[in-house]
């Protein structure tokens, strides 16, 4: 923090110091509390599972929209009160994954991997 080579090497870039106090919820708590959902969530599904980039994608995208799609305040008893969710604020609607059908696939070696997949979506 002292040293003067590293605040010229900052100036010259532009870059500036920006602290975060991840227990103020008006100052990142909020995402903080997001990242560790996605991490919890990741860790039930995957586990120490080892997944191709585009498998890893496709979980991703489910715990996405699993986020997305919960509620953000306390769900009323009265159906006639909606719910409120990320994806009805951004798009209107609850969001949902179409899932190809497993038994179509005809190489016996997707197939078993489609299956293990379909298992770890279902472990979300």
């Amino acid at each position: 923090m002292r040293s003067e080579e590293l605040h010229n090497y900052l100036a010259k870039n532009k870059i500036r110091w920006q602290f975060n106090l991840s227990k103020a919820p008006w100052w990142g708590g909020q995402y903080e509390r997001i990242v560790g959902l996605v991490k919890q969530a990741l860790f039930k599904v995957v586990g120490a599972a080892s997944l191709k980039f585009q498998e890893l994608r496709e979980i991703l995208l489910d715990v996405e929209i699993s986020l997305n799609n919960r509620p953000l305040s306390y769900v009323e008893e009265d159906i006639q009160f909606p719910t409120l969710t990320p994806n009805i604020i951004l798009m209107g609607q609850n969001n949902a994954l179409l899932e190809e059908d497993v038994a179509s696939i005809e190489d016996k070696d997707l197939r078993n991997r489609a299956k293990y997949l379909e298992r770890c979506k279902d472990n979300l």
